[in-house]
């Protein structure tokens, strides 16, 4: 399967004189230390006009590919040294082409007229779609994290919604996404450079990088929904995603059962916790030191938290009082699972196991 996405370490060499560039720095190493400044110069596209360095260039040169190549440098044609270098140095062409049509995206989202960036972006997506039929998925998870980020910067300033209708639509095509998304990173979590690749390319059309807040405050919700899938599927579950409309009103992000539902919190320095709702209990303080007010402030921070899930919950049986259902309350710790993929470690699998053994 070809990959759509491909880490850009810089522009891949293409014309003779930046496969032979890049050729001469591999092999630098080889030459002499008479040599050796002249090489550097032809690395840097400097000028030789000094009569005795274009001897040593020229005789450096000649040796250098004959025993690399076994033929003449002078008597090569042009389009030989070019094919030579090209197999050795440039990118596989399917590579190439996806480290082009990635340049082209990111210089059309930095396009100041709307009008034109909407245009050749929509033109972008296809010829993505066209050529990569099989990651239609990955695609739409890509050229959709602009709106989401748009859309969710306008609901954080205090975005004013025309009717009731207009405030469900938008929090559906939210989260909607943001379910697009955690099944894409759950599907290829084991391809950990696609999907690290996914990540910055995503950041980069919204104009943000890695570190961004914006950014690494969506990235930490869908993996902590990841991490939670995985950790369910380990302990033999039969996790489901939730659908985008019980996530956007009922704020249940996965069911165990047909019965059971999940809502997931990540933080970044927490303990792993796992809270029946439908109850009225909560998890007391749990201090193990004076001095140590950790357990105290993980407990409160989220009881606002359990108390809006467990009256959704409560909401959602009410409503269904023929069906009625399970609320869990979930918290995952984000330095027990991986940052980008969102494995969980054993350890993290161990504990929500015992847990639901108890």
């Amino acid at each position: 399967m070809k990959e759509f996405l491909i880490k850009n370490e810089g522009p891949a060499p293409k014309t003779q004189r930046e496969l032979l560039n890049k050729a001469l720095e591999a092999s630098l190493d080889g030459f002499t230390e008479i040599e050796k400044p002249v090489i550097k110069k032809i690395i840097e596209n400097a000028d030789i006009n000094d009569p005795n360095e274009q001897k040593i260039r020229d005789a450096a040169l000649e040796k250098w590919w004959q025993e690399k190549y076994g033929i003449s440098y002078r008597q090569s044609s042009k389009s030989t040294r070019h094919e030579h270098l090209r197999r050795d140095y440039g990118l596989p062409a399917d590579r190439e082409k996806a480290i082009d049509l990635q340049e082209q995206l990111f210089k059309a989202y930095g396009l100041e007229d709307e009008k034109e960036k909407s245009a050749r972006i929509a033109k972008l997506k296809q010829v993505y779609i066209d050529e990569y039929p099989d990651r239609l998925e990955g695609i739409e998870a890509l050229f959709e994290y602009r709106n989401f980020h748009l859309l969710q910067r306008e609901i954080n300033e205090g975005k004013q919604f025309k009717s009731k209708k207009e405030r469900r639509d938008t929090y559906k095509s939210i989260t909607e996404y943001q379910f697009l998304v955690t099944h894409f990173i759950n599907l290829n979590s084991d391809n950990r450079e696609l999907v690290i690749n996914f990540w910055n390319a995503a950041a980069l059309s919204a104009g943000l990088n890695m570190d961004s807040p914006e950014f690494r405050s969506f990235k930490k919700g869908i993996v902590s929904q990841v991490a939670s899938y995985k950790i369910f599927t380990s302990l033999g579950y039969n996790p489901k995603l939730s659908h985008p409309k019980e996530d956007a009103f009922d704020k249940i992000d996965m069911w165990l059962e047909s019965n059971s539902a999940l809502q997931v919190k990540g933080y970044d320095r927490d303990k792993p916790m796992i809270v029946e709702a439908n109850g009225i209990s909560y998890p007391g303080v749990e201090i193990s030191d004076e001095k140590d007010s950790a357990a105290k402030h993980f407990n409160t921070r989220h009881f606002h938290e359990f108390q809006r899930y467990q009256a959704n919950i409560f909401r959602y049986n009410q409503a269904n009082q023929e069906k009625p259902i399970i609320g869990y309350f979930m918290v995952i710790p984000y330095n027990q699972i991986d940052p980008d993929t969102g494995e969980p470690r054993s350890e993290l699998i161990d504990y929500f196991k015992n847990e639901l053994e108890k």
